[in-house]
């Protein structure tokens, strides 16, 4: 998670929000135009994170119900808002970068090689060896799968990035892993993956967004209890 990028986005809203107040927008109508919609990623940000940023810089937090506030922090809790209807609302996922296919998103999704196999051609691979590699090949295993919110439908559409390089997710999605065609390329057991985020060559979330059929915001709420959330801080 790009904290700071958050953090700037939270400073544009808090601005944005002096400056309707400034305009004669009254306190109450000013506080719900300029809020920060927490519902929209509850858990792939973390809400605790996002409601405690919005506080700090003195925007209004929204869930979409009570069960929402569950992921609140307990001190940040009395002070956000449940409103079901406020959550459709596009300006205050801006913060996230859900707005606008080209803007940069504020969290990425990663993971490492966990196996590396050179096949031949005709090696069958997955359930029911729905794949079949039609020339000598390298695969990799990724531990990530539909428990980790890799919806099953990208199989065969979706793609994560090696090394530098695109690289097809070739079978269908397991519970907690995919199998990738790594082709030629030099791969070891550890390696990077990156599955999205703002790097110049990573896939932007947009990109699975389309492959799973996702808004971004449904894609990354989905994220499973196994994955580690991590703070990025400016150095």
């Amino acid at each position: 998670v790009d904290v700071e990028l958050l953090r700037t986005r939270m400073g544009e809203r808090a601005r944005e929000l002096a400056g309707a107040l400034a305009a004669g927008m009254g306190a109450r109508h000013a506080a719900r135009t300029f809020s920060v919609d927490v519902s929209a990623d509850a858990h792939g940000h973390g809400a605790h994170l996002v409601a405690g940023l919005a506080l700090e810089y003195g925007l209004l937090p929204l869930v979409a119900t009570k069960a929402d506030l569950e992921h609140v922090g307990e001190a940040d809790r009395r002070a956000t808002l449940v409103d079901h209807e406020r959550t459709s609302d596009a300006a205050s996922r801006a913060v996230y970068g859900f707005h606008d296919p080209n803007a940069r998103v504020t969290v990425s999704f990663s993971s490492k090689v966990a196996y590396v196999k050179r096949v031949a051609a005709g090696h069958g691979v997955s359930y029911g060896y729905d794949w079949i590699a039609e020339e000598p090949t390298t695969l990799g295993l990724v531990p990530l799968g539909y428990a980790d919110a890799i919806p099953r439908r990208v199989a065969g559409r979706g793609e994560v990035v090696v090394g530098g390089e695109r690289r097809p997710i070739i079978v269908r999605v397991a519970m907690d892993q995919v199998v990738i065609d790594l082709q030629d390329q030099e791969a070891w057991i550890g390696m990077p993956v990156s599955v999205f985020g703002s790097e110049p060559r990573d896939i932007h979330l947009r990109e699975w967004a389309s492959w799973s059929g996702l808004e971004p915001q449904a894609f990354v709420a989905a994220f499973g209890p196994r994955i580690v959330r991590r703070e990025r801080h400016a150095e």
